[in-house]
């Protein structure tokens, strides 16, 4: 048979060691190598090598420089074994990442054996420095104050009395990184230079270091003084006017409210939302302050008049103000000619207001109502400044104005009848007739037959005059012989014609 696989274990393992089928050395504890020639990392057959370790109950115990499981690495191959006459150590190749006596330490940079120079954490597993705030670099050795770029670029970057980055601000400049521009103003430090709090959890009073601030000049306000008046109004001789229609006031216009003049929410005519700064006016007031007078008509005073407000002096408590609300009426005033009235729309058409504005219309002769724009009453018409009132009306008076009944001589139903003055109807006496009873009514029709003349001065009135042959009271009668006989004429006589 031929052997496939040569392996001598005196030969090829040099005594430290089997072959395996395969014809490899498999060595015996504390050996290794390809032919077992390394005793716990030391070559057996160099006699001047110095031994990286002893064999020790079938574990290899390494020498001070050496690890492994058979003491193969030096310095854990990231340095170099150093002999002296006493001992043996590792000199690290790079010593700002790893340390220990094999270098098997990990570590971050640092200077003078301290990692991240004593400013930061080490993550060892990455060899990297987190640094504290105001260091930065990879071994937090670099001062790194506050700011992009440093202290904003309106400062110095240097170490307070404890060695920490502080940024030493220019002129109107503060702030920790110098961010704030003290624009008008001076910077002051706060006269306590401290501030106290209590921490519930350690039982501690925290003290902490005040900053410095922006005092700032008369209208200036904000963090950095740089808002006029707080945005709401204008400086007048170092002095904040507050925009009355913002809603904003105090001496820096800085106390929130509504619009409103006088220094009064809704200038007092009005409910203040304070959160939305809106009004919502009183009635006779509009506008976003609620400071124009809103007068009746459309538009005000329907273009005839002066829209004014009348300061009456008295206020009110209110359940939306603690500051009341002042009772000021909008009215119209100085009406054009013709109109009166609070919405200049009563006429006063023929006469004169007077007093001016009082509403009051003093009618020209003839005229009368409220605007005096009715003539007669309506129930006659003006006849060279007289009213001539119409007679089927029954009206009467200076200005036709008296209800009756139709008739002459002012007398309703002319003195000779019943007058009915609800509905100006006549019931005449007998003897007259007409709506107003203003004509004789004698017997016969027509009167007396025509045959005789009716005699309106008596009452009732009757028939004179009877014509030649006709007789009677209503001249109805024929006379039966010749005229001015004896009997005919006693006839006449006794019925009283003649």
């Amino acid at each position: 048979m031929r052997c496939e696989h040569a392996c001598h274990p005196l030969y090829d393992c040099n005594g430290n060691g089997k072959c395996n089928i395969l014809g490899e050395c498999e060595c015996d504890a504390c050996y290794s190598g390809e032919h077992c020639e390394f005793l716990c990392g030391s070559n057996t057959s160099d006699t001047t090598q110095d031994s990286r370790g002893q064999c020790v109950d079938e574990f290899c115990r390494c020498e001070s420089c050496y690890s492994g499981a058979y003491c193969e690495l030096e310095c854990s191959a990231r340095g170099s074994c150093v002999q002296n006459a006493i001992s043996s150590s590792c000199v690290c190749t790079d010593t700002e990442l790893w340390g220990g006596t094999r270098c098997d330490e990990a570590r971050c940079p640092g200077s003078s054996g301290v990692e991240c120079n004593g400013h930061g954490v080490c993550n060892k597993a990455l060899h990297q420095c987190y640094c504290e705030p105001g260091w930065g670099g990879n071994d937090c050795s670099d001062i790194d104050c506050p700011g992009e770029p440093d202290c904003s670029g309106h400062g110095q970057c240097n170490l307070d009395s404890n060695s920490n980055p502080i940024c030493q601000c220019s002129a109107s400049y503060f702030g920790t990184s110098c961010e704030h521009h003290c624009a008008n103003g001076v910077i002051v430090m706060p006269s306590q230079n401290n501030t106290m709090s209590f921490d519930w959890e350690t039982g501690a009073f925290i003290y902490t270091p005040t900053s410095p601030e922006c005092s700032c000049n008369s209208c200036w306000t904000g963090k950095e003084c740089n808002i006029l008046c707080s945005g709401y109004g204008t400086c007048n001789t170092d002095t904040c006017d507050c925009d009355p229609l913002l809603g904003w006031r105090g001496d820096t216009c800085e106390v929130p409210g509504c619009p409103g003049y006088d220094g009064l929410d809704c200038t007092g005519h009005g409910e203040c939302i304070s959160s939305t700064h809106t009004c919502i006016c009183d009635a006779g007031w509009r506008g976003v302050a609620c400071h124009q007078p809103d007068c009746p008509g459309e538009p005000d005073c329907f273009n005839r008049g002066t829209c004014v407000a009348e300061n009456a002096g008295l206020q009110v408590e209110s359940e939306f103000s603690l500051l009341g609300r002042l009772l000021w009426s909008p009215v119209c005033k100085d009406c054009q000619e013709g109109w009166m009235g609070t919405a200049c729309n009563d006429p006063c058409v023929n006469g004169v207001q007077d007093p001016p504005n009082s509403g009051n219309c003093v009618c020209e002769p003839g005229w009368t109502g409220v605007g005096c724009n009715s003539e007669c009453s309506g129930n006659g018409h003006i006849v060279d400044g007289v009213c001539v009132c119409t007679f089927e009306l029954g009206f009467k008076g200076e200005l036709c104005d008296v209800p009756g009944c139709p008739g002459i001589n002012g007398l309703d139903c002319s003195g000779h009848g019943d007058c009915d003055s609800a509905e100006a109807e006549c019931t005449c006496d007998p003897g007259w007739r007409g709506i107003g009873c203003q004509y004789p009514d004698c017997p016969g029709d027509p009167d007396c037959y025509n045959r005789g003349s009716c005699n309106s001065t008596v009452d009732p009135p009757v028939c004179v005059n009877c014509h030649s042959d006709w007789m009677g009271i209503d001249c109805g009668s024929p006379c039966l012989h010749l005229h001015g006989t004896q009997v005919c004429l006693l006839l006449v006589w006794n019925t009283g014609l003649l």
